[in-house]
């Protein structure tokens, strides 16, 4: 990936991976806020605190809010969000890609929220269904910017 966007001559990217459990339940009540909230509150402050610690004593990066963003597809889709939306503080954009459906937006949601992009393809209904709930949610906040419509 490092040669990619060094070809694209766009600023210098640090990409920091997190690794999920094996065993999938468990991984779902970590990424997700429904399941296990204690369990979720725990992966949050880990993300939240520890990682970000982690990478300024490692690399020596500050990590500001305009260039920091979260990414996860599937069950990590979930926690992408849920971290994403939760703290727009600490990250300004979340990378989505084929959200599960643990975690829906509920009622209105805030203006000022990251900029979120979402994805999934035509051939997975059950996570286009999810994606294109979440873009509907956060339209109305100004986070989201609909390039595409489903077919």
């Amino acid at each position: 990936m490092g040669r990619v966007l060094e070809a694209a001559g766009v600023p210098p990217t640090m990409i920091v991976g997190v690794h999920g459990l094996a065993d999938e339940t468990l991984r779902l009540y970590e990424y997700s806020p429904v399941f296990d909230a204690d369990r979720f509150a725990a992966h949050e402050r880990f993300f939240i605190d520890d990682v970000r610690r982690w990478a300024l004593s490692r690399f020596g990066v500050a990590l500001p809010t305009e260039r920091t963003a979260v990414f996860g597809a599937s069950a990590g889709g979930e926690l992408a969000l849920a971290v994403g939306l939760r703290h727009p503080d600490v990250y300004g954009a979340v990378f989505c890609g084929s959200p599960g459906a643990g975690y829906r937006p509920t009622g209105d949601l805030p203006n000022g929220l990251s900029r979120t992009y979402l994805v999934a393809g035509t051939l997975e209904p059950f996570f286009l269904e999810n994606a294109t709930r979440w873009a509907l949610a956060l339209g109305d906040t100004g986070s989201t910017r609909r390039d595409r419509t489903p077919p």
